[in-house]
């Protein structure tokens, strides 16, 4: 959670989208985030 969705490798595609006159709010980037919450481990 300490770096910004490009330094994730998910870059900003809104002159893309502005090229192809697509509306660009209708698409939303994910981030998927993987907690370890395995108790067993102390």
């Amino acid at each position: 959670m300490d770096y910004t969705l490009e330094e994730n490798g998910i870059w900003d595609e809104e002159e893309e989208f502005d090229y192809l006159n697509m509306d660009s709010t209708l698409y939303t980037p994910a981030v998927l985030l993987y907690f370890n919450d395995d108790l067993t481990e102390l």
